[in-house]
């Protein structure tokens, strides 16, 4: 379930223009690691997402200041992975 999810997300990113920390193989299926886009720092994003309804969370260490977390951990489906998804976009063509 979470392996599929995860294709899904990580396709979507791709199609965005969001980049992967690490090359993408190297994820498992709870877990993706990406960079800031331009212009944004993470608590301009995660500010926004969370207006969205939607939380990310802030990468650890050396990555903290340019990069963020994604995780598939619980009960998420198709339906909140796409919506996520559809909000993001929407916030990085705002």
């Amino acid at each position: 379930h979470f392996r599929a999810l995860m294709q899904i997300m990580q396709d979507r990113l791709q199609a965005m223009g969001v980049r992967f920390v690490l090359e993408r193989q190297a994820y498992g299926h709870t877990l993706v690691s990406c960079k800031l886009p331009a212009g944004y720092s993470y608590e301009r994003l995660h500010r926004a997402m969370k207006d969205r309804d939607y939380v990310i969370y802030a990468a650890q260490g050396a990555l903290k200041a340019r990069a963020f977390r994604l995780g598939l951990i619980g009960h998420f489906g198709v339906a909140e992975v796409s919506g996520f998804l559809h909000a993001l976009e929407g916030e990085l063509r705002a």
